[in-house]
């Protein structure tokens, strides 16, 4: 087989072509992980006061919850403070193993990823 190498330009083409927009809140359980209101990572909130994210990640403080658009301040957003990492014990800052979850306060009107949404 031969391999073609793409172009930087080319590379970012092809994957504007593939980005479709979300509708509007459709993904409540994404997070923006963000520090001093910059977002650095994402994440998905496994459970009230969970969310899952890369152990790379460690540095963010504050959960952003309820977005479409990050850049935007919205009414839906909630914006929650890190109380604790937890990283994966076997994370050594390579590739291996980078999970972790990081505890916030509760928060009783988020949407899990597992949760299918009421009618």
């Amino acid at each position: 087989h031969k391999f073609r190498y793409f172009t930087e330009k080319e590379i970012v083409l092809i994957l504007h072509s593939f980005l479709i927009e979300a509708k509007p809140h459709s993904r409540p359980y994404m997070a923006s992980l963000q520090y001093q209101e910059h977002h650095s990572c994402g994440g998905m909130l496994i459970r009230e006061d969970f969310v899952l994210t890369a152990a790379h990640c460690k540095g963010p403080s504050t959960v952003v919850l309820g977005a479409h658009d990050i850049s935007k301040k919205e009414k839906s957003q909630q914006r929650i403070k890190v109380a604790k990492y937890y990283p994966h014990p076997k994370f050594s800052g390579k590739y291996d193993y980078d999970i972790m979850l990081l505890k916030h306060m509760f928060c009783s009107t988020c949407m899990l990823a597992c949760q299918k949404k009421k009618n």
